[in-house]
This record gives structure tokens, sequence and C-alpha cells, in this order.
């Protein structure tokens, strides 16, 4: 889904509605704890699955080991997100033009001081879910991969 076509949506009956984005390259179980947490605070939860061009930019060639479709795939495969966009704005245009309830991030990434302002000022619930240590997909490379 494109976030152009959110608009068009019915939003009342979705609310709270919860965002986070990633890569999910490699889909792997630490992917699946954290998508089924953020899942449990919301009624909608709407991910966003960074393209493959700001994954390269981020991380360097080679990056990401998966396809953009692969990894919206294993995201809608899993079950958790009713919504999966394309990730190819700024979280912060995202949050301003999807005005979620809530905005989820792992602890092991920080926001800047600027995020966390549009949060306050967008009245964003930030939460926090507790990264899966010892499981991430650079570790895994080469690994068999979720079912």
């Amino acid at each position: 889904m494109k976030l152009s076509d959110w608009s068009r949506l019915g939003l009342a009956e979705l609310r709270p509605i919860g965002y986070t984005s990633g890569v999910f390259d490699f889909f792997h179980l630490g992917h699946a704890h954290y998508l089924s947490v953020c899942k449990s605070y919301c009624t909608t939860l709407v991910v966003g699955v960074d393209v493959d061009e700001l994954v390269t930019a981020r991380k360097g060639t080679g990056k990401p080991v998966d396809s953009f479709p692969v990894r919206v795939e294993s995201v809608c495969r899993h079950g958790a997100a009713d919504f999966v966009i394309e990730m190819s704005l700024s979280n912060d245009e995202i949050l301003q033009k999807l005005r979620p309830e809530i905005y989820f991030i792992p602890d092991n990434r920080s926001l800047s001081v600027e995020r966390l302002d549009l949060l306050r000022h967008l009245s964003i619930e930030l939460v926090v879910v507790p990264y899966t240590h010892g499981i991430s997909s650079t570790l895994l490379t080469g690994v068999g991969r979720l079912p």
C-alpha cells in the first residue's frame, strides 16, 4: 500500500493505530516477536518497510539481502501488520501524514530531539519495545529463514 492511499480509508474504526518501520531483511524470530508486541498495543498496526535504495544508502552495498517485495511478503506473512506501506519517505513525513496514536521503536534505537518534539506536537505516544538480543539479520545471514 502506498501512503497516498491511506487517506481514502475510513479511520475511525481502525483506531488506535500504531506505526513502526524497518528493513525486516532476512525475516527472523526477532522481527516476529517485535511485530507481535507492537500489535498487542493497537487495533491497527501499520508497518513501513524500507525500499531497497534507502537500505543500500544507509547500510552499504550488498544490503538488503532480500529484495523489497520479499521483505514485504515476509512482514505480511507474519500476520501482525494490518497494513504494510512502502517506506521511501522519512518517518517524520509518514508520522505527519499517517497520524497514528502510537509510534513503536526497538530499545536499541534512539530518537533525535526533533523526532521526540514531533511526537509531542502530534500527541503520538512513543512505545519502546525490548530488542530481542542475540538475534539479528546480520548474525543470521546464511542461516535458515522463518517459514
